[in-house]
């Protein structure tokens, strides 16, 4: 097996064989024979180049030969035979050998693949770095990085694992969106792979203020409160855009000022839950009327694909399915339902080696694009590989199984740092967050009755909130760093007498402003829009 089981190994072998003729010598030849991919083993029986054919004169001795692969054969695992034949006077010896070579992909990966940006007159995010790593753990990999807009400046070059700088500019732009991207590249003839980053940078004019939208007169309110599976909210990474999805329709809210951006009716039977892609150019929603999950243009609204969920899979918990974008080894992925996991490239499943849980995730917004952290905050720490033949396979290894969700299925996000899973699970009354490493209790946030939902931003915030009816305030903002809080709020204009949705809030790309979704009657769907405070 050239390559190794893992694909990571030495890719040449020498294959020796002989005849029992003593000295005397007799005409061989041999000649690889590929399943696929064309003729990418080659042999040879000296230090010259190898051919896919090999003659040459066999003796008691033995010939030995250099079996090597193509450096340009794409990741994967690859088949082939090798067909010996010797002729020995009238008689004629034949022998097939098979031979394997693994090869692991080799791919850049970027920490993450969307990045907001934001200036205004008090108060900016201008900077932000990212890690560009190694699929396989190489940390010698050279990279370079090129920016297409002139406001956006990066780090031009650097060795893989480390950081990439990106920083922003907006003297000479006028307010408004502005989009660009960073190509992250390398020279090495073994990567597979560039990485394009979004960015994007909104200038305004004044400082933003709160932001209150009924959507009562839009969006059913029984649907909201039938709770969780029932509406779909996310928040873009690069754009300031929250998408609020409910019924047949999904809006798009400026998270600044609150406007309506855009409108559209995708092509499913309802809309449930919803994920976005990590450069926030894809949407995927859940479909609980034609069992699927469906893949649009975050834009538009526009069809890009489906993947079917098979019902079997469901159990009695597909009204609460969340789908869920991750990209191991930067290839993206998509939870669906039961033990489904679909390849974005390709669109179809993946093989999953390891036990999971798909009926509640959670996606982590952290550094590591591996990891999956459940909503009882169990982590998961996913590999995929090019090898096996197919379409890959996706191993699946406990990275911490320690929680002290006690509750309803909630929510669970993991720290920048990458540090601590901290969970939002109805009980105990706090946000706790459990040590990756240590496996234990290390930090408690103080919360109220009953934690429904928790997200982590990029730059150590926390944005916790609780289904607390009659409380003044049912959202908390902490520093994960040093446990302080940073403030209390109300998910509504009224102190008291709503409800915040399960999972009804999301931080903006930024991690400047909370968007937080509750209701307090039949006539009241309130989509509030705040800023958090700086982290000192």
């Amino acid at each position: 097996m050239l390559g190794g089981s893992d694909g990571l190994g030495i890719a040449q072998a020498n294959l020796g064989f002989a005849i029992n003729t003593g000295v005397n010598g007799y005409d061989y030849s041999v000649s690889a024979q590929t399943e696929a991919n064309g003729d990418w083993l080659t042999i040879s029986s000296g230090s010259g180049p190898g051919t896919v054919n090999n003659s040459g004169i066999v003796t008691g001795a033995g010939v030995n030969l250099n079996l090597t692969p193509l450096a340009s054969l794409i990741s994967g695992t690859h088949a082939a035979n090798l067909a010996l034949r010797v002729e020995v006077g009238d008689q004629v010896l034949t022998r097939t050998v098979a031979v394997t070579f693994n090869k692991e992909a080799n791919r850049l990966v970027a920490s993450n693949l969307g990045v907001a940006f934001t200036a205004a007159p008090s108060r900016s995010v201008l900077t932000r770095t990212l890690k560009i790593n190694s699929s396989i753990g190489c940390d010698d990999v050279p990279w370079v990085a090129v920016s297409n807009q002139p406001w956006l400046t990066v780090t031009g070059s650097g060795l893989t694992s480390e950081d990439l700088v990106l920083t922003a500019d907006e003297t000479a732009l006028a307010v408004g969106t502005h989009i660009a991207e960073v190509r992250v590249s390398s020279s090495d003839s073994n990567v597979e792979n560039e990485e394009v980053i979004r960015v994007g940078l909104t200038v305004l004019d004044a400082d933003p203020s709160d932001a209150n939208i009924n959507l009562a007169s839009t969006f059913s309110v029984s649907d909201a409160i039938a709770g969780i599976g029932r509406f779909g909210m996310v928040a873009s990474p690069v754009e300031p855009w929250v998408y609020i999805g409910l019924g047949s329709q999904i809006n798009i809210y400026n998270q600044f000022s609150g406007a309506l951006v855009h409108s559209y009716m995708p092509a499913v039977g309802s809309i449930g839950s919803m994920a976005i892609s990590q450069d926030g150019t894809k949407l995927y929603v859940h479909d609980p009327v034609n069992l699927k999950v469906v893949e649009l243009y975050a834009d538009t609204g526009d069809t890009v694909n489906s993947f079917r969920v098979v019902p079997s899979e469901w159990s009695s918990l597909h009204t609460v399915l969340m789908p869920g974008y991750f990209r191991p080894n930067g290839r993206p992925l998509l939870f669906v339902a039961g033990t489904r996991i679909f390849d974005l490239t390709t669109g179809e499943q993946v093989a999953v080696e390891g036990g999971y849980d798909s009926y509640f995730y959670s996606i982590s917004t952290n550094q590591n694009p591996n990891w999956v952290a459940g909503y009882d905050g169990s982590l998961m720490e996913y590999f995929y590989s090019a090898l096996g033949g197919g379409n890959g396979t996706l191993t699946a290894t406990v990275k911490s199984s320690v929680s002290y969700a006690q509750g309803r299925a909630g929510q669970a996000c993991v720290d920048a740092a990458g540090s601590r899973v901290y969970t939002a699970s109805g009980a105990p009354y706090e946000f706790s967050g459990v040590g990756i490493v240590s496996q234990t209790l290390e930090q408690v946030l103080p919360a109220t009755a009953y934690p429904n939902s928790v997200v982590c931003g990029w730059n150590g915030v926390l944005v916790g909130g609780a289904g607390a009816y009659y409380d003044a305030q049912d959202i908390f903002v902490y520093n994960t760093v040093t446990g302080q809080n940073l403030g209390n709020y109300s998910s509504s204009t009224e102190n008291g007498y709503r409800y915040l949705l399960d999972r009804g809030l999301v931080l903006s790309g930024d991690n400047q402003r909370v968007s937080a979704l509750s209701y307090s009657d039949s006539t009241q769907l309130l989509l509030r829009i705040f800023s958090v405070p700086a982290i000192p």
